[in-house]
């Protein structure tokens, strides 16, 4: 049994439109958008190749009435088929439709049409006629279902769906006509629409060692991006169209690979470029692992700023370790373990947020100006890392086996006094450690914190915290659309994908 499903062309999504019919009399659907009909011009042939499912249904002709149909199987007291449009993939959703579908019950029986929009808005009707029917339901919906149901109503009676005389050729008696739309969010600014194309080629050879043992290993493929038109580019603020440009580029940048822009008529707010860019050298787990930055440029503006662009890729997050996090929110910062010590790994020291209050001063025991503000010089670290404390010589004698706790040393900062005889207190050095929280790992993760340490002028450290996304990469940040295009160009290796994207405004660039 077939389950097939419709989907636009190329011209279709240019145009944002869509059209299915079905002769009975010649057992094809048509999807151009003229009247014309002829089997020269058929794309499906058989209603069941065409339909996502049939049941009980048989198509009829009549030589002396000349007419044909579809009715009832024999043995059968009801029928069903289905036809299923998917737009989702191209970025677009139904603006409007239309539905015209024949019946005829004069001889008994009930035919019923039903339409559902992404599964769950549903419309059915029963009158069904020669005139067309508008299904406003649908609007905004990227996947349409269109059911018929046929039943007996006695044993006599003959339920007709879709009769058509071989008189008419050209008035199919299945008529689906709707207008799509780009989708924009109302809470989200953007610049205007791109319609891009993606083709990822693959060799898919295996190389041979020279040991006879076969490792699978593809070679490089391509990447080709069919940059197609744009719509709406218009600045918000002056009304004008720009004179947009495209730059694409592939992520992560390296030494600028496939670095490339088109050219676009003056001062157009729906241009068409229709050109075709490719990336040689490139394989699939590379693309897996990067992505493809699309920017749109005004050649007014100058140095050519960007104005908005899209980034395709899939958002991978960053790997967690549970001996990173604590239940109370603490920063842990990795310190180098002691030359005396015989640990070999690393050991990390939680100090807990609360007490990060204000600005710290990071000053190693090492440094000879430790423990001294505003001398004025760099003060010489080992590492950019946290210094742990030093041993006493009563626990390293001891015990020279047992491991010592490190924790961070620091000092808050305090800030000159305007009397010129108080002199300059040193911050004192706490002679216990602060207590760590303990880090549960079975507690819930907290909010992860980075330390950023930087120089400024008086040669001294201080520690800054910034949130950090669980992004892989920071230009990770692709949604929606710019996700599902980048997965169908992966699963559908060697077919051109397009779709419509909507511009983020002032995207900043990671490719160039």
């Amino acid at each position: 049994m077939s389950s097939h499903t419709f989907q636009p062309s190329l011209q279709d999504i240019s145009l944002k439109r869509f059209r299915l019919r079905y002769s009975v009399t010649s057992d094809c659907y048509y999807l151009h958008w003229d009247n014309n009909v002829c089997p020269q011009l058929a794309k499906i042939e058989g209603l069941a190749n065409g339909a996502m499912s049939t049941t009980g249904l048989t198509r009829y002709t009549n030589e002396e009435s000349r007419m044909a149909y579809l009715g009832l199987s024999e043995g059968s007291t009801s029928g069903e088929v289905q036809w299923k449009l998917d737009f989702s993939r191209c970025g677009l959703a139904v603006r409007s439709m239309t539905l015209r579908a024949t019946a005829d019950v004069r001889d008994g029986g009930i035919v019923t049409c039903r339409v559902t929009g992404d599964g769950s808005s549903c419309a059915v009707f029963s009158d069904l006629g020669d005139q067309a029917i508008e299904v406003p339901h649908v609007a905004g919906k990227k996947i349409v279902t269109i059911s018929a149901h046929l039943w007996r109503t006695s044993e006599w009676s003959t339920p007709i769906f879709l009769p058509q005389s071989s008189l008419a050729m050209c008035q199919c008696p299945l008529d689906m006509i709707i207008e799509l739309m780009v989708v924009h969010n109302d809470m989200q600014r953007f610049v205007g629409d791109l319609l891009l194309g993606l083709k990822f080629s693959s060799s898919g050879a295996d190389a041979i060692n020279d040991d006879s043992s076969h490792v699978s290993a593809t070679e490089p493929g391509q990447l080709q991006v069919h940059v197609v038109e744009g719509a709406g580019l218009v600045d918000m603020e002056t009304h004008k169209p720009f004179h947009a440009c495209i730059k694409c580029g592939i992520l992560p940048a390296q030494n600028h690979l496939g670095t490339m822009q088109t050219t676009s008529p003056r001062h157009n707010a729906y241009p068409t470029w229709s050109k075709e860019i490719t990336f040689p050298g490139l394989d699939k787990a590379a693309l897996q692992a990067g992505g493809l930055e699309v920017l749109l440029t005004d050649r007014h503006f100058f140095h050519n700023d960007v104005i908005g662009g899209i980034r395709l890729s899939i958002p991978q997050k960053k790997p967690t370790f549970a001996s990173q996090t604590s239940a109370e929110g603490a920063l842990c910062v990795s310190t180098p373990s002691s030359p005396s010590s015989p640990m070999t790994s690393t050991t990390l020291t939680c100090l807990p947020l609360s007490q990060l209050k204000g600005e710290w001063l990071l000053t190693p025991p090492e440094s000879p100006n430790a423990g001294k503000v505003g001398t004025g010089k760099r003060s010489p670290l080992a590492s950019p890392l946290l210094s742990p404390r030093g041993f006493s010589k009563s626990s390293s004698t001891s015990s020279p086996t047992a491991s010592p706790v490190f924790s961070p040393k620091f000092a808050p900062f305090s800030p000159k006094t305007s009397s010129p005889k108080a002199p300059p207190r040193s911050p004192k050095i706490p002679q216990e450690s602060p207590r760590s929280p303990k880090i549960s790992q079975d507690s819930p993760r907290s909010p992860r914190v980075t330390s950023r340490l930087f120089s400024n002028w008086t040669g001294r450290r201080a520690l800054s915290i910034s949130t950090d996304t669980d992004s892989l990469h920071w230009w990770m940040d692709s949604s929606g659309t710019e996700v599902h295009h980048w997965q169908d160009m992966l699963s559908l290796e060697g077919e051109w994908v397009y779709c419509w994207h909507t511009l983020r405004p002032k995207l900043q660039p990671a490719s160039f």
